[in-house]
């Protein structure tokens, strides 16, 4: 190829610890599948790109990584999870823009915050079926929006990080003895949506179609998260791994009616 020495140099950098990072959240041997992925992927992306572009993505990673990892002991994420969870995050950098990494940003950090989840685990117990549930509709919806169109995709990607977000509060009922089971929805619901949907109203810049997505959003996020509570109570006997994919689609067939309901009544 035509790339430099110091690209070259760089890209190498980079890669040395993404790929660091995929042979820590892999298990079962499926490292041997999201190394050479991951590591295809990088490297498409990366060769085109100059020197200051590949820099600030090293220092992205850097800054994601060490956010990340000084954080992850007021999260029930264990290691593996953790390294995800950054790796998805910048993922959603490099295969899109900043404005894709708000929203599992606010997750990561709001939910810790928002949900006293340490209270109920003494152990860091969830591990990258976490990740992967919560993170997957994202990364669809990113995919789909390189063929589809970023700016219509951008709004169940969106969607599906505070329905996610409403999703995890609801997880944990008991800390909220005092609250109805309907009055409790709500509030998750409107604590997911203020969360997610407020930066995303300020990244599209307050306009009509961004306010009507949001109020969309907001109605949407009422019967995602009512299924989830149905459902979170007759399925505890389910093996996890089951729960943590029921959850991921929930929250797919959500956002994808949310989005078909606005294309038939915009289109």
């Amino acid at each position: 190829t035509e790339t430099g020495r110091a690209e070259s140099l760089l890209i190498a950098v980079i890669l040395g610890l993404q790929v660091m990072v995929l042979e820590a959240i892999s298990w079962q041997g499926l490292d041997n599948v999201f190394i050479p992925i991951g590591g295809l992927i990088m490297l498409k992306l990366f060769l085109p790109m100059d020197i200051p572009s590949l820099s600030f993505r090293l220092i992205l990673t850097l800054i994601v990584g060490i956010l990340t990892l000084n954080w992850r002991h007021r999260t029930t994420l264990n290691d593996s999870a953790v390294l995800g969870s950054a790796w998805f995050g910048y993922l959603t950098w490099v295969l899109a823009d900043w404005r894709w990494f708000i929203a599992p940003v606010i997750l990561f950090f709001a939910y810790s915050l928002l949900c006293p989840w340490t209270q109920q685990y003494q152990e860091r117990r969830h591990d990258m079926r976490a990740v992967l549930s919560i993170g997957s509709t994202g990364i669809l919806w990113l995919l789909l929006g390189k063929i589809m169109g970023e700016t219509l995709c951008f709004y169940p990607y969106t969607l599906a990080f505070a329905a996610h977000l409403a999703i995890i509060d609801i997880a944990v009922p008991r800390f909220h003895p005092q609250l109805p089971n309907w009055r409790f929805i709500g509030r998750s619901v409107v604590k997911g949506w203020v969360l997610i949907f407020v930066p995303f109203l300020w990244i599209q810049g307050w306009d009509g179609q961004a306010i009507a997505y949001a109020g969309e959003g907001f109605i949407i996020m009422g019967p995602i998260a009512i299924v989830f509570a149905l459902l979170q109570g007759s399925c505890r006997n389910l093996d996890e791994t089951w729960m943590w994919i029921g959850r991921s689609a929930i929250v797919a067939l959500g956002s994808a009616i949310s989005l078909n309901i606005w294309v038939m009544g915009h289109g």
